[in-house]
């Protein structure tokens, strides 16, 4: 799992901080649910996928399991990239 914001001097309450990893959390398992629902959609093996997206068959196989938490925001937007999509995000009041 991963652990929420702690910044040195960055001041974040324990409130903050929870909203903080929730909100990576909700990314996390929206953008890996439209990733699988695009490998789904194309029909493609585990290992086919993982080659894709560029990763392992082992990876691919966490992430169709929806083991977000081996995953982070950064590797999945990488992987929606190397499927050649586009990660669009939304800027808002939490």
């Amino acid at each position: 799992m991963i652990a929420p914001l702690n910044v040195p001097g960055l001041g974040l309450s324990k409130v903050k901080k929870r909203l903080h990893f929730i909100s990576v959390m909700r990314a996390k398992a929206e953008l890996t649910a439209q990733i699988v629902e695009f490998l789904k959609q194309k029909k493609w093996t585990q290992a086919e996928a993982a080659e894709h997206c560029g990763i392992t068959q082992p990876r691919m196989n966490d992430m169709m399991r929806g083991r977000i938490s081996r995953f982070s925001l950064d590797a999945l937007v990488n992987i929606t990239a190397a499927l050649g999509q586009k990660v669009h995000i939304q800027f808002g009041a939490a």
